[in-house]
């Protein structure tokens, strides 16, 4: 009996007779965690999210896996220029070099932009997980061209879906819609997001080295309590439309172009321009209206207003 390597084939020669070995999956270097991305659209993990959970699983901090594992891995492959990006594609014979259009940059690495870019692409090798870009937005610049950045700079959080998560036993994480600034209420609870820990007070930047899902970037507590002084903006005298913004934008997510599905369009559409129609005096902010009035438009693909 032999056994013959032939590269991604391994098979035994007994007699006249070849018996193929079951196919060995390529091995990841790190943990190959699953993102969580249930069928419910609102719960659809973000990128940071996901880092976190990864660190976590490796017992150490999301700064440290950034800097040893995913930049480095990132520019295995990848060199940045001023306007593109170029990859150099070897095969031990000879090197290729494409070029990809650089990304425009965005300080939240849940918008798709050069950050999230450089973080995907040095992640999947390592987790052998493909298409991470779905744990990313990407909406329409060209239909808000006013709008340079659509996420919230500062992390928000609904602290009821972190309550659930502790009594129900299941995975804790921070849903992508959650860094969508124009998204002021929770698709799930209907209660405003919190940027501000309940313990000591402070905001924090969406994502930070020592960041811990469910927990405050700053004193580490836990983030599951509500806070009564809350919201910033009186959401709460436009709860219908807050919940409208929501549920449509959480639609939008789960299409892969990041649009409102066409059989929805007409629809939705015909619902937002009855808001606008129907207001009889000035929203309680105008400006948040206006940019998530913008945002739908921008989903929808088309101008509402004239």
């Amino acid at each position: 009996m032999q056994v013959h390597e032939n590269f991604d084939d391994e098979y035994i020669t007994c007699g006249n007779c070849e018996i193929e070995q079951p196919h060995m999956p390529k091995r990841s270097r790190l943990y190959s965690l699953k993102p969580i991305s249930l069928q419910n659209q609102n719960n659809k993990e973000g990128l940071i999210s996901y880092i976190c959970r990864l660190a976590k699983a490796h017992i150490i901090s999301p700064a440290i896996l950034i800097k040893q594992e995913i930049l480095p891995s990132f520019r295995k492959q990848y060199t940045v220029g001023d306007k593109v990006i170029y990859r150099v594609i070897g095969n031990g014979i000879e090197t290729n070099i494409a070029q990809i259009p650089k990304p425009t940059y965005k300080k939240n690495i849940n918008e798709r932009g050069l950050l999230s870019f450089q973080y995907i692409e040095g992640l999947q090798p390592l987790v052998c997980i493909d298409n991470l870009q779905t744990l990313v937005f990407s909406f329409q610049m060209n239909q808000t061209p006013q709008r340079k950045e659509f996420a919230s700079s500062l992390r928000r959080w609904c602290p009821k879906c972190f309550q659930t998560s502790l009594d129900d036993g299941t995975d804790i994480y921070e849903p992508l819609i959650w860094s969508i600034d124009a998204v002021k209420i929770c698709p799930v609870h209907r209660h405003p997001f919190q940027n501000r820990c309940p313990h000591c007070g402070k905001t924090q930047r969406s994502m930070t080295g020592k960041m811990q899902v469910g927990r405050c970037s700053q004193c580490f507590e836990w983030l599951n309590q509500v806070t009564p002084t809350m919201p910033t903006v009186d959401i709460l005298g436009d709860l219908d439309w807050q919940k409208f913004v929501s549920e449509t934008i959480s639609v939008a997510l789960m299409n892969e172009d990041g649009m409102i599905p066409a059989h929805l369009r007409q629809s939705i559409g015909t619902t937002v321009a009855e808001w606008h129609q129907s207001r009889k005096s000035k929203p309680t902010d105008l400006q948040t209206f206006q940019a998530q009035s913008s945002l739908l438009e921008a989903l929808l693909g088309w101008k509402l207003r004239a």
